[in-house]
């Protein structure tokens, strides 16, 4: 896991990789990609003999200090409903 608010897209340039993210896994093929919240319990795994390359960029913090816009949401309706906001 990396820091709290980060972001993390990964591309497949060559051959099969598995992302296993919380519990589920996600087969991605060359040339797809994939973006997520990289602060939650991930991992990459090639299961094949065949060679995988691929590219991972993590933006650290991006949520950082602010909420997320589904959380604030969140806060609306809970507000509108007199129940308690997120922390």
């Amino acid at each position: 896991m990396h820091e709290p608010g980060s972001r993390e897209t990964a591309v497949v340039l060559e051959g099969e990789l598995v992302l296993v993210f919380e519990q589920d896994r996600h087969v991605l093929g060359e040339g797809d990609s994939v973006t997520f919240d990289a602060d939650l319990p991930h991992h990459f795994e090639n299961e094949s003999e065949e060679p995988t390359r691929f590219v991972a960029v993590i933006a650290a913090g991006l949520r950082r200090g602010r909420k997320r816009k589904h959380d604030q949401a969140e806060d609306d309706v809970r507000k509108d409903l007199g129940g308690p906001r997120s922390p």
